[in-house]
């Protein structure tokens, strides 16, 4: 079982009738109802971190960028040096 806290929080009387009202509706305990909300709105913003929406431009840019390697440069040309001498001599 997981250890339970609590969140302290300051709201209007107004809009805690409302969340009240909202969760009676729902049968919910306001607890109840503040948490499933506050999950529904955080798996959509988590969610939305975890993804990206392209236009079919965009898109394609950016399979382009996949499938066209850049030309090694010096660095890259050294270490591919390196590994050869060292693991295929």
């Amino acid at each position: 079982m997981n250890p339970v806290t609590q969140i302290y929080l300051k709201t209007t009387e107004a809009d805690k009738q409302l969340l009240v009202k909202a969760a009676t509706v729902c049968h919910q305990s306001l607890t109840e109802f503040m948490l499933q909300a506050a999950h529904e709105r955080l798996q959509k913003i988590l969610q939305s971190q975890d993804s990206m929406m392209l236009s079919n431009a965009e898109w394609e840019r950016f399979q382009a960028f996949l499938n066209t390697p850049d030309e090694p440069n010096a660095v890259l040309q050294a270490a591919a040096r390196e590994y050869l001498k060292e693991f295929h001599q």
